[in-house]
């Protein structure tokens, strides 16, 4: 195992250095390795942590050599002072919470890995891709990780293999893991991916279909786009297209229903976004909303929607000790990973306490204090601004714009029940994110 991860070290490090963008590709395909786990020493760390610390060395490298300082100072520019001024703060709170945690080492692992690199890697992002060809490449990069992610979760649905728990294993109860062994970090991860995805899929269909008169018959649209799309473009096509069919298929046997909540949401303000469509979906959602209420009491689909199932309830009773825990102690929270141990004596229902509280605002406040959790808050109204001002101008990354914020938007919806941040995969994916959105590039 040793000499394994030394000559995958070694091979990265040599591909970043004779290609920046495709070792910051390869990093983002394999966001999921953070499972793979080791120590250097007395310090644990994972293989996810290692390809971001090449990646952050090469880039401060460069730049003390004076390479890519235009385009970093142009994306530094083109960001406003509250923006900065957000960070700082959260960052600041991220740093104090250190100071408070019950094991400090522990805490310090965690900064390092969920706050200081991932902010890092954000200004690494805006620094190496350079323009819309560079996004749309990593976008591919992470569309091929999905794709492997939920082949894995596919083949587990078929045969239980690696479901490590005996009951999410059994057929009658079977919850498939892939690589993250539960079942929530399916939807945790591909949830926030699948409008990037439909995003470029869209982007595709358009650019094959442009020139084409909306009156044609089927069969004659269907000739346009084969006649102009590409080869290249055909393969993305087919790559996006299996990216959503198996990540929406690897998320609905996981019973990931914050997920499926999540990506339903941003489908039905997306598609109210469109004024012919806006009326018939308000009308949906009210019958859907209408329809839920009808259902029998003791329906599995009305108790878990109305957190009326076991799961349901351990969250409720969980988010009441959390917020009477934080009206004791409001600013401080609870320290970097000391949530368990600090919320002990506030803890009530006779299961295992959990790590997090479920809640991304809950968990902010908890895990970072108010400091922190206003920090978070200001990046989220910092970017909302900024992406909106994207969108209105219509620039050149307009688009990434878009897909930023129904990603951004998700993540949110899923945050409500869940943390889809306290996660190394998943602090590297909210700042790409936030980085393809605020991205300067004027091509």
């Amino acid at each position: 195992m040793t000499t394994l991860l030394i000559s995958a070290t070694v091979l990265y490090f040599l591909i970043s250095l004779k290609y920046r963008k495709l070792g910051l590709y390869i990093l983002l395909w394999l966001l999921p390795l953070y499972v793979v786990r080791f120590s250097i020493g007395p310090i644990p760390t994972t293989w996810l942590e290692v390809m971001a610390g090449i990646s952050i060395l090469l880039w401060l490298y460069d730049l003390a050599r004076r390479k890519y300082m235009n385009q970093l100072k142009e994306n530094l520019k083109a960001l406003p002072w509250y923006f900065y001024a957000a960070l700082g703060v959260f960052l600041v709170g991220a740093t104090i919470s250190v100071f408070m945690a019950v094991d400090i080492q522990k805490a310090a692992g965690l900064w390092k890995a969920f706050y200081i690199e991932p902010v890092l890697l954000f200004f690494v992002f805006l620094t190496r891709f350079e323009n819309r060809h560079h996004w749309h490449q990593a976008i591919v990069a992470l569309a091929f990780s999905a794709i492997v992610v939920s082949a894995l979760a596919i083949f587990q649905k078929f045969t239980g293999w690696m479901i490590i728990n005996p009951f999410w294993q059994a057929e009658e109860t079977r919850r498939v893991t892939s690589i993250f062994g539960f079942p929530n970090g399916l939807g945790l991860y591909l949830a926030p991916l699948m409008p990037l995805f439909v995003g470029e899929w869209v982007r595709l269909i358009k650019k094959g279909l442009r020139g084409a008169h909306d009156k044609l018959p089927m069969s004659r649209l269907l000739g346009t786009f084969l006649i102009k799309t590409s080869t290249m473009d055909s393969f993305m096509l087919a790559v996006y297209t299996a990216a959503v069919i198996t990540s929406v298929l690897a998320v609905w046997w996981a019973r990931s229903t914050g997920a499926l909540i999540a990506m339903a949401g941003v489908a039905l303000v997306t598609l109210v976004y469109y004024k012919a469509l806006r009326w018939y979906m308000v009308a949906l959602t009210l019958v859907g909303v209408i329809g839920l209420l009808l259902l029998p009491v003791h329906n599995p689909v009305r108790q878990e929607l109305l957190f009326q199932d076991l799961s349901g309830k351990i969250r409720l009773s969980m988010w009441a000790e959390t917020v009477e825990f934080l009206r004791d102690h409001p600013l401080r929270g609870a320290g970097m990973a000391s949530y368990q141990q600090r919320i002990a004596t506030y803890h009530r229902m006779p299961v295992e306490i959990y790590h997090h509280p479920h809640n991304i605002i809950l968990n902010f406040w908890a895990e970072t204090g108010i400091v922190g959790l206003l920090g978070f808050l200001g990046i989220l109204a910092s970017f909302l601004i900024i992406a909106k001002k994207r969108l209105v101008r219509f620039t050149p990354n307009r688009a990434f714009a878009f897909y930023a914020m129904a990603a951004l938007l998700v993540i949110f919806i899923h945050g409500m029940v869940d943390t889809p941040y306290i996660k190394n995969d998943l602090s590297i994916m909210f700042w790409f994110v936030i980085a393809m959105g605020v991205s300067a590039h004027k091509t």
